[in-house]
Order: C-alpha cells, then structure tokens, then sequence
C-alpha cells in the first residue's frame, strides 16, 4: 500500500527552499502556473485545480505563474485570480500567460499538470517543445492513462492523488470549497518510488494549506480514485445530490470488480477513509455549498468540452484489447471515427 504518515499527524509546513529553482505546473482547462518552490517556480494550467493550487502556492509566498487562455486569460491579467473559500474572497495578484512559450524555461523547474486528460496529449507536445527534457512532469489529474503519456516524452514522471473540492464556472474566478485544509494532494514517483521531488514537491504543497505525503506506489491511490470518480457519472446524469444511494454503491462494487478481474491493485475504501479522516471541511461560500463536482461542472459551463467519454472518464481504468473498439458516445464521434 501507499506509504503515507498515519491519520492524524502534522506535518511542518517548513521546508527548505533552493534559490533558483521553479515549479512548473499545467492546469486542468486551460491554464498554467509557475512558481519558485523548495524545487524550482512552478507552471499551473488554471482551471478549477489549476488555479486553485497555483493561488495557494503564491499566497504561501512561491513565484506563480498561471497558463491560461480566452476570456479566462484576460480576467486573470486584467482583475487577478479571484479565489473564493469559506474563509472569504481573495484577489490574488498571480501573473498570467497564454502559452508556455512565454515562460523563462531553465533547470530545476518541475511542471505540474492539471489539464482534463483529453488535453494532456497536446499540453505535453507544446512542454516539451520548450522544456528541458529533464524536467519533472506532475500529474495533478484524475484517470491513468495521463502519466505513461507524459513518460513518452519526458523520463521523470510523478502522479498526484487529488482530493481536492474546487469549482470554476466563471473567468477569473475559483472557489475552494474546504478550509482550512484546502485539499488532499499525496504524491508518487511513477509508476513507483519516493525520491527527493516527490519529498520537495508535499513539502511545498503542505507549505501551501494542502495535506501531502510522498507514497511509494502512486498507482493505489490513483486507482482508488478512480472508482471513487465513478459517482461522477450520476451527478452528470441525474444531478448532484444522486450520488450517494443504491446506484452509487453498484457502479462501486462494479468497478472494484473490473479492477481486481484485470489483476490492478488499489488502496482499499478503509484505507481511503483513514487518509481523509475529517481534513476536508466542506463550507459554504456566499451563503451556498458546492453545488456539484468536476464533471457536473464541465457540464454546467456547456463548453462541448467535457472530456465524458469511455477513454476519459473512470471507464478508462482498462483499456479494450487489441481489435476492440470503444462504442462512440456520439453521432458527432462516430461520423469521425474511420
């Protein structure tokens, strides 16, 4: 399992910090953030988590650096980041670019990665573009397919177990939902390992309000994720407050199935609760709670954008064997399939 300190414990928030040195972090969206930490200045793709932890890490005093694009661009370099918790609204004065071509690339930079999976392919073509090949790549992002992408084109790759409750309906604007923990971010070598970026990088996030502990196998809890990203489904389909009941508990038992049938481990439900324990505090913002997750709200912003497909969404645990196709959810990807 999962190496991370047991429940209950504080991890100092001090860390040391070497000069020079940037993280780079690629959002979910279309944004990125970058800021100096005890690794390097960090790039962040600014869509809901994007932004979120880009926001945090320069409220923590970290150089940040957001990628963004569109009106999202222009509302964060005309108004700053607005970054809404219980706790209230703050305007983070957090620079913005549309493209990581604009960003001073050196060693010692680390990116982290928060584009929606549909995005990752492209988002690693322009990094690698102009980032040193070196340079660690850290998923901040749910499913699997997302880190042996980014091992295509850069060697050092990290996967980040996210529990992290934001929301982003509006340019310019994020809310953090849980204060004052804001979220869960525990961080792995992958496909497995702790070493001194994974250690840097929970150190900065936990210098941040983020709970992090580097874990020796990242693909437990990414895979425990994903199943607990199957209640997804029903909020996309009937509505927020469906996913807890009978329905939820079937597509769990379903997935745990798929999952033990295809011989992938994953850190189990108790384990899951033990990490969580009650850090996430869940309030409200504006006298309003959360109104759904990350895929209800792909689908209240009506982008066309939502990435909900079978080889983005939790059906991506496996992959169909050599000569299976995945049936198109669309008449729109069915006239382009060959």
């Amino acid at each position: 399992m999962g190496q991370v300190d047991p429940p209950g414990t504080t991890a100092s928030p001090v860390h040391a910090r070497a000069p020079g040195r940037e993280l780079l972090s690629v959002g979910p969206s279309v944004e990125f953030a970058t800021g100096p930490t005890s690794l390097a200045r960090p790039s962040t793709r600014a869509g809901a988590i994007g932004a979120v932890v880009g926001g945090r890490l320069f409220q923590a005093g970290f150089e940040v650096t957001l990628i963004a694009r569109g009106v999202h661009l222009q509302a964060l370099q005309t108004n700053g980041l607005r970054l809404q918790s219980p706790a209230g609204t703050e305007t983070v004065d957090v620079a913005a670019v549309g493209h990581p071509r604009e960003i001073d690339w050196g060693t010692g930079q680390v990116v982290l990665m928060a584009v929606k999976s549909q995005h990752s392919l492209a988002a690693l073509n322009e990094l690698a573009v102009v980032a040193p090949p070196e340079t660690p790549i850290v998923c901040l992002q749910n499913g699997v397919a997302n880190e042996p992408a980014a091992l295509r084109m850069f060697p050092n790759v990290y996967g980040v177990s996210v529990a992290c409750p934001t929301s982003h309906l509006q340019p310019g604007v994020v809310q953090a939902w849980s204060t004052p923990v804001t979220g869960l971010l525990d961080v792995g070598r992958y496909p497995t390992g702790i070493d001194h970026v994974s250690e840097a990088v929970a150190a900065d996030f936990r210098a941040a309000t983020f709970s992090s502990y580097p874990v020796q196998d990242i693909r437990l809890w990414k895979h425990r994720k994903l199943l607990t990203n199957l209640g997804n489904a029903i909020e996309a389909v009937c509505g927020p407050h469906a996913r807890q009941g009978p329905l939820g508990e079937m597509l769990l038992a379903e997935g745990e199935a798929v999952l033990s049938a295809a011989g992938l481990a994953a850190a189990t439900a108790e384990e899951d609760r033990d990490r969580r324990a009650d850090l996430l505090q869940l309030g409200k913002i504006a006298g309003q709670t959360r109104p759904g997750g990350s895929s209800w709200q792909s689908l209240r912003r009506a982008t066309g954008d939502t990435g909900i497909r079978p080889t983005s969404t939790p059906g991506s645990m496996l992959r169909p064997p050599a000569g299976w196709t995945w049936w198109p959810t669309s008449s729109a990807e069915r006239d382009s399939r060959p």
